[in-house]
């Protein structure tokens, strides 16, 4: 997964120029999106190796154990120990659930919030256009199309422009028109920058920075 830069995406005669992070393997896009949120949160470089042992660990605890830790209660399962190296990566699909336990666990100087489908659902589009690169968000999405799952790094609003922009592991920059739909968000990569097709989506989960 090599970092590459795109400013394709232009306004005015000015180009906006984003660095991605891109996936290699098609389901490290959390992977991906946990570098690039540290990157610009924290400016501080998370290898690949290291971002998938973490989410590897939190996979071994389970989804229903996360939300447990994230609401304040102790775990039942006991986490894997910091050194202990599992083979494999964090590369089954891994949850926003995954991301946020791995930055807890290792990366606790920064207050991470995760908002799940639910009583919070309604602000997630509001919070999203409130994102800026140095409080980003990762989002969780579902394809129209196949029902599969994606994973991107949300930079908040475009400057002068209604829409949103997005840091893709896979489509590379997207931008996206701002106009909720409920409590959902709808995620569209026609306008992306590695040209690699159009896809749509919808957003109904967020972890935010």
């Amino acid at each position: 997964m090599p970092w590459i830069q795109n400013s394709n995406l232009a306004y005015n005669g000015q180009n906006y120029t984003y660095d991605v992070y891109q996936q290699n393997l098609p389901n490290d896009c959390a992977v991906a999106s946990m570098i690039m949120l540290v990157k610009h949160v924290l400016n501080r470089n998370l290898t690949r190796g290291i971002a998938q042992l973490w989410i590897r660990q939190a996979q071994q605890i389970g989804n229903a154990d996360i939300t447990r830790f994230a609401n304040g209660q102790p775990l039942q399962r006991t986490a894997a120990p910091a050194n202990a190296w599992r083979w494999g990566g964090g590369r089954g699909g891994a949850s926003l659930g995954d991301i946020f336990f791995s930055l807890q666990r290792y990366l606790p100087q920064h207050r991470w919030l995760w908002m799940m489908p639910g009583p919070g659902s309604a602000a997630i589009p509001i919070q999203l256009a409130n994102c800026t690169p140095q409080r980003p968000a990762i989002v969780s999405l579902n394809w129209n199309h196949n029902g599969g799952g994606h994973v991107a790094l949300c930079l908040g609003r475009r400057p002068f422009r209604p829409e949103i922009i997005f840091l893709d592991p896979y489509h590379g920059v997207v931008a996206c028109p701002y106009a909720p739909i409920a409590n959902w968000l709808p995620y569209d990569t026609q306008q992306s920058s590695l040209g690699l097709g159009a896809s749509q989506g919808m957003i109904d989960e967020a972890l935010f920075s």
